[in-house]
């Protein structure tokens, strides 16, 4: 093999490598941008491996390190996307449902947020 030709084959990897480099960089850089925080997680099974038979107590633990907002990951998707888009159509429901009566907004808040967080933690413990 020529010395060209060896340059051209490295400076093509090189290149090659250095545009997946700033993709990769790129993309975590925005896809993470509005998240909550989360606890570290392991390709494939994201947040799994950190769940015990005794979920509320590892939220807990976790609340504590993390906020009382954090992002857990149950696979390769976020666990609560699905679940906060289900209530808050739930949430709509509701307002429309009672058009003409009073609707207590801090009572919405409240079983929302109920909601959200007994299905995500049912969620996981079914996982187990």
């Amino acid at each position: 093999m020529s010395f060209t030709l060896q340059v051209l084959i490295f400076s093509s990897l090189l290149f090659v490598l250095a545009l997946l480099l700033l993709k990769a960089y790129l993309s975590s850089s925005n896809s993470h941008k509005n998240l909550p925080p989360s606890p570290p997680k392991l390709p494939l099974i994201g947040n799994l491996h950190q769940l015990s038979l005794i979920p509320h107590r590892t939220h807990h633990i976790m609340a504590q390190t993390y906020g009382l907002i954090m992002l857990l990951r149950l696979g390769t998707v976020p666990s609560y996307r699905h679940v906060k888009e289900d209530q808050i159509g739930c949430i709509m429901e509701k307002i429309q449902k009672a058009k003409e009566s009073f609707v207590n907004p801090n009572e919405l808040l409240v079983s929302l947020t109920n909601d959200v967080i007994c299905r995500v933690i049912v969620t996981c413990f079914t996982y187990e």
